[in-house]
């Protein structure tokens, strides 16, 4: 983004390239139906906890505060799941016996609260320079200010991100000048008009993303449906069947009820259990899943690496496979071979390939 900004000056000389404030902050710091049923057994009326979401900034800081409000009853959830699960409870199970866990939960708690405060409010879009610029520094105030060993590498951290962030730096002198400082020059290529249009200049990019959000909404029909020059046919983007595979596909629904209804069946379908899945997929899921982009989501890794597994054990065709999760043809025919390349290079130690001369 640096670089593009630098690009942007030969045609907008007056831009300011900011990193975004509440990405900033955020990196100072940076389940299977039948667990889950588990979980609802034995902590009844209690939600599900809050998964970390890497495009929502702060999720984490959210998700370590409710294990810490709900401690006792999460580890007796963890503790009661089987010894052969996946390597995530594994883990799991290996952190809660960690003599340090309580402490640094306690620690994240009282310090690191503010951000979740201080990240929602930036992403007010009504916000002065003059109020986001106050909302930034008294979090950075409050995080300097933790004490001890983990409190120095805080302030260094924050210290590094600062002196990278030439863009914040410039937009707080023209905070200075807003804010009636005379002791502050404004800068050569800016003029008086251009630095009070910057009143409400956002520290942040969620207007950007929910503008791309919105320009999604508003021009779905035209992405959907879109004229092809050669032939002048209308040609369908997506089937409308194909759009709720979430709420009628088979991951959704057939694989969800033999995981929890008939285990047996769910193993003839993928040739594997719902534990052994849940481990392939935490291994192959950093390789095989993709980024949403404005134009459409990325398919989840799970659905992907369940359809592979289903032709591999099945040889079913591409258009049952089609039907059967709601994945479209084309998409089944890119990205199989990619997840079968994933899964072998994962467990390539457990794999004896043979030469033959």
């Amino acid at each position: 983004m640096v670089k593009t900004g630098d690009t942007l000056k030969v045609f907008y000389p007056n831009i300011i390239h900011v990193t975004c404030v509440a990405h900033m902050l955020n990196r100072v710091v940076e389940k299977s139906p039948s667990r889950i049923q588990l979980y609802k057994e034995m902590l009844p009326g209690l939600p599900l906890p809050p998964e970390p979401v890497i495009t929502r900034w702060g999720t984490w800081i959210e998700a370590v505060i409710f294990n810490t409000n709900n401690y006792e009853g999460i580890k007796s959830v963890i503790e009661k799941l089987d010894n052969d699960s996946s390597a995530s409870v594994d883990n799991c199970k290996k952190i809660f016996k960690l003599p340090t866990v309580k402490n640094d939960l306690t620690f994240i708690k009282i310090n690191f609260s503010g951000l979740i405060r201080a990240i929602t409010n930036l992403e007010d879009t009504k916000l002065t320079l003059l109020q986001s610029l106050g909302i930034t520094k008294i979090i950075i105030s409050e995080l300097s200010n933790i004490q001890g060993d983990k409190g120095s590498i805080i302030k260094n951290k924050i210290s590094q991100l600062y002196q990278k962030n030439k863009g914040f730096q410039l937009l707080e002198q023209i905070g200075l000048i807003i804010s009636g400082n005379n002791e502050i020059q404004i800068p050569e290529n800016f003029n008086p008009c251009f630095v009070a249009n910057m009143k409400y200049a956002p520290l942040t990019s969620v207007d950007v993303e929910r503008s791309f959000s919105l320009y999604k909404h508003i021009l779905i029909n035209d992405i959907l449906e879109f004229i092809d020059e050669s032939n002048k046919e209308k040609r369908i983007w997506v089937r409308e069947w194909i759009k709720r595979r979430t709420v009628l596909g088979a991951s959704e629904n057939l694989l969800t009820e033999l995981a929890l209804e008939d285990p047996e069946e769910y193993r003839l379908c993928l040739r594997m259990t719902t534990e052994n899945f849940e481990q392939l997929l935490n291994l192959v899921s950093p390789t095989i899943q993709k980024q949403d982009t404005i134009l459409r989501d990325a398919l989840l890794a799970r659905i992907k690496l369940q359809i592979t597994l289903n032709y591999l054990a099945t040889g079913n065709s591409y258009r049952t496979l089609q039907h059967f999760f709601r994945v479209s043809i084309p998409a089944i025919s890119k990205f199989l071979p990619e997840v079968c390349d994933a899964i072998y290079k994962a467990m390539e130690q457990y794999i004896n390939v043979g030469i033959f001369l």
